[in-house]
């Protein structure tokens, strides 16, 4: 936003050359059919935002999206699922997350699964 502000006022006229909503939108539509889950650390303003965000762009690609926070993903060994609080299957999950630290929790194990997919903000979408 600060950046628009800038450019209004020392480039009257001028506009932004960027369309990464745009491509953040047309990236989700592929996931349609699907729920994706959009995770990250709760209690961390600027996660939550930037989660909020992205979870804006993939609805508005009209794909259903559930919050999760990752400290609430859990494991289900019977279905051999990743699952959310309500125990619904989180295949499909968007996080702010550092995948390098998710790697040190102890679900960890299964990210190799055929099953589990995820992305991040610079990560492919489903």
């Amino acid at each position: 936003m600060a950046q628009w502000f800038w450019l209004r006022e020392t480039h009257r006229g001028a506009d932004q050359f960027n369309s990464i909503h745009e491509r953040l939108i047309a990236a989700w539509r592929k996931c349609r059919g699907r729920t994706v889950h959009f995770s990250g650390v709760s209690e961390h303003a600027e996660d939550e935002m930037t989660v909020l965000y992205l979870r804006d762009t993939c609805e508005q690609a009209g794909v259903r999206t559930k919050p999760v926070f990752i400290q609430d993903i859990g494991w289900d060994e019977a279905r051999g699922v990743f699952v959310d609080l309500d125990l619904d299957p989180s295949n499909n999950v968007s996080n702010s997350y550092p995948w390098g630290m998710a790697l040190e929790r102890e679900f960890a194990a299964h990210l190799s699964r055929e099953s589990a997919r995820g992305s991040n903000p610079r990560g492919k979408c489903c």
